[in-house]
C-alpha cells in the first residue's frame, strides 16, 4: 500500500448493553451481556497502532443493531477511490456467526462481509477489506495439548508432492475477455477465536486478540505480509493462558495478493 493516508480503519465497540424490550426474561437470563471491562484499552491501543500504520482511524462506542448497520452503509458508500485498503474492528458480545449489539440485538457476520463486497462497495472493488472480530463464538474453553508434534516432511527438507489438475470447468474459457472479479474477493476476516469457543479479555489490560495483533504488528508491519502476522498471532495466541482458558485466533482470507502496510520499510 503506497497511499496517504492508507485508507480508513473504522472502530466499533460495544463496552455497555441494555437489552431490548422484546427480549424475553429467558432470553435474558441465558444471554447475560455483562460490561466488557478492558475493552476500552483494546480501542486505544488499535486506535494508536492504526494512527501510526497511516490510517484515518474512526471509532464509533455502544451502537445498537440499526445503528451500527447504518455506520456500516455508511462507510461501504464513502468515497474509498483515494485509498488502498479498508480495516473493520468489530468489538462486543458474541455467538457463533453473529455479534451483539448494544441494543442485545445481533447482525450477522455474513450480512457485514456483504457490505463491502465489490458489488456494494464499488470504490474498494479489487482491494483489500480487512475485518478483525472480537468476540466469543460460544461457550467452550480450549484446554491445551502438551506441544510434541514431529516435523512434516517439508520442515524436514523433503519435497512436498503437489497434485496439479484443470479443472473442467475452465476448459474452451476465453481467458481474453474484460477482467471480472469475484463479488467477495479481497476479504479478510480475522476471528479472535473458533467456531464454538470464548474469546478471553482481561479487565485491565484487553483482549488477547487485541494485544497480540498490536504486538506483531507493531514489531513486523515494515517487512511481514498481513498473513504471515495473522499466523504469529495465532502462535502467540495460543501460548496464553494456562491449561482450561486457551484460545487461538482464526483468519479466514479471500485476498488476490499480499498485503504489506509499509513495503520496502
Amino acid at each position: 500500500m503506497r497511499s496517504k493516508p492508507r485508507g480508513i480503519a473504522l472502530i466499533i465497540n460495544n463496552e455497555f448493553f441494555n437489552r431490548s424490550t422484546e427480549s424475553t426474561k429467558r432470553e435474558q437470563e441465558q444471554e447475560k451481556l455483562d460490561v466488557r471491562s478492558g475493552s476500552n484499552e483494546d480501542v486505544k491501543a488499535l486506535e494508536k497502532l492504526f494512527g501510526a500504520l497511516d490510517f484515518k482511524v474512526k471509532t464509533e462506542r455502544n451502537k445498537g443493531r440499526v445503528e451500527m448497520c447504518k455506520i456500516l452503509e455508511d462507510a461501504a458508500f464513502d468515497d474509498h477511490s483515494n485509498y488502498d485498503c479498508f480495516v473493520l474492528w468489530l468489538m462486543s458480545h458474541g455467538q457463533d456467526g453473529q455479534f451483539y449489539g448494544a441494543d442485545g440485538e445481533t447482525i450477522s457476520i455474513e450480512t457485514v462481509r456483504d457490505f463491502f463486497s465489490s458489488k456494494n462497495c464499488s470504490t474498494l472493488k479489487g482491494k483489500p477489506k480487512i475485518i478483525f472480530i472480537q468476540a466469543c463464538r460460544g461457550n467452550q474453553k480450549g484446554k491445551g495439548v502438551v506441544a510434541d508434534a514431529p516435523q512434516s516432511p517439508t520442515e524436514q527438507g523433503q519435497e512436498p508432492t503437489t497434485y496439479d489438475s484443470e479443472d473442467h470447468s475452465d476448459r474452451g474459457f476465453n481467458f481474453n475477455l474484460s477482467k471480472v472479479i469475484a463479488e467477495h474477493a479481497d476479504i479478510l476476516i480475522a476471528n479472535s477465536t473458533i467456531s464454538g469457543y470464548a474469546s478471553f479479555r482481561n479487565p485491565r489490560h484487553g483482549s488477547r486478540f487485541v494485544r497480540c495483533v498490536v504486538e506483531v504488528f507493531q514489531e513486523f508491519a515494515g517487512h511481514e505480509d498481513l498473513l504471515s502476522m495473522l499466523t504469529m498471532v495465532n502462535q502467540r495466541i495460543s501460548e496464553m493462558g494456562e491449561y482450561g482458558t486457551k484460545q487461538v485466533s482464526e483468519p479466514s482470507s479471500t485476498l488476490t495478493k499480499k498485503l504489506f502496510f509499509w513495503p520496502g520499510l
